[in-house]
């Protein structure tokens, strides 16, 4: 895993040397997202609820009862912010995962000094697809923003995925797959974010809360990259 992770940086930065990346909105060479693209994002958030989507301005319904005090999400996923995505996950673009963490750095606001990073846990297939844990690399990215640790509190109780499942299906894959790591003992008043990358239902999301929850934890915030609606 460390030599396939070395060997992608290498490469990666080299090609930024000799062939520095095009903005993945307007073209403009330098960067995989220029400064006017990233404002056309930020300007443009997403503002529904992450578990159904419809208008709430704090990204979550007061209908729902899960266990996440506030929630925060980029933008809607499509158009340009899908493309530096789809880049970071699927094309070994890892300068795009800076850009993802100033495009969600921007959206959130000023958190307890001592909150932690918690990241959902990337199914273990979709770590050897890509050669690296997208998800870690994020959190870490923002950590060291935030000046915030990153600890993995949570683990994964079963190694399967959501893609291709309907609503039902992926709430019902989502119960039961996490539990809380043995190995760590953090302080239950010590305030949770977790981070994920897209949204989709809010199932995974509000899984990963309630376990934290159950496990005492009284503050749970949720980021997000962005929000897909359920095709």
């Amino acid at each position: 895993m460390g030599g396939i992770n070395v060997k992608i940086t290498m490469i990666e930065a080299l090609m930024q040397t000799v062939a520095p990346h095009p903005c993945f909105g307007c073209g403009k060479i330098g960067t995989t997202l220029c400064d006017n693209c990233k404002y056309n994002i930020i300007d443009e958030p997403f503002s529904g609820c992450i578990l159904c989507g419809n208008v709430s301005p704090e990204a979550l319904c007061a209908q729902h009862d899960a266990p996440i005090c506030k929630a925060w999400v980029v933008a809607e996923r499509r158009t340009v912010l899908r493309r530096v995505i789809d880049a970071y996950k699927f094309e070994y673009v890892k300068a795009a995962g800076h850009t993802l963490i100033e495009l969600l750095d921007a959206k959130l606001p000023i958190l307890p000094a001592d909150t932690i990073i918690i990241p959902i846990p990337t199914a273990p297939s979709h770590i050897r697809q890509r050669g690296y844990d997208h998800l870690e690399i994020l959190a870490r990215l923002l950590g060291r923003r935030r000046e915030m640790p990153v600890t993995h509190l949570l683990l994964r109780s079963s190694a399967k995925t959501q893609h291709r499942l309907n609503k039902v299906e992926r709430q019902q894959e989502a119960s039961g797959a996490f539990h809380i790591s043995p190995h760590l003992s953090i302080d239950s008043n010590t305030p949770i974010l977790l981070l994920d990358d897209i949204v989709t239902t809010g199932s995974t999301i509000t899984s990963a809360a309630r376990v934290l929850a159950d496990a005492g934890f009284k503050t749970v915030f949720v980021a997000a990259l962005a929000y897909q609606p359920l095709d």
